[in-house]
């Protein structure tokens, strides 16, 4: 059975598909955070011929993560700091019962 090429990009968690105000309600981060987090270069959201940001899963993952960090009193270059250093430390040096909240 074939698949439908759109159903692809729907399961591609890299795929721009939510705006803005989505992303938000999914969040509970306010729109005016989330584009504070692009201005001072913490996300890159897609953007649609028009200029629209669209989201992916991985952005909504992202997101998530920035606010846990700037609620625990992180600010932003901070966090800039502690995505830079999570993505070139490998998985199999992180620290033993380090989990995610």
């Amino acid at each position: 059975m074939r698949k439908d090429s759109n159903q692809n990009y729907h399961e591609d968690r890299k795929f721009p598909k939510y705006s803005i105000s989505v992303v938000s309600i999914m969040t509970g981060v306010p729109t005016h955070t989330l584009r504070q987090y692009e201005e001072y270069g913490l996300i890159s959201p897609a953007r649609t011929e028009g200029q629209t940001r669209r989201y992916s899963d991985e952005d909504v993952e992202l997101i998530i993560e920035i606010a846990l960090l700037a609620k625990k009193g992180i600010n932003y270059a901070g966090i800039k700091e502690v995505l830079r250093l999570r993505k070139s430390w490998p998985l199999s040096h992180r620290v033993p019962g380090e989990e995610e909240e």
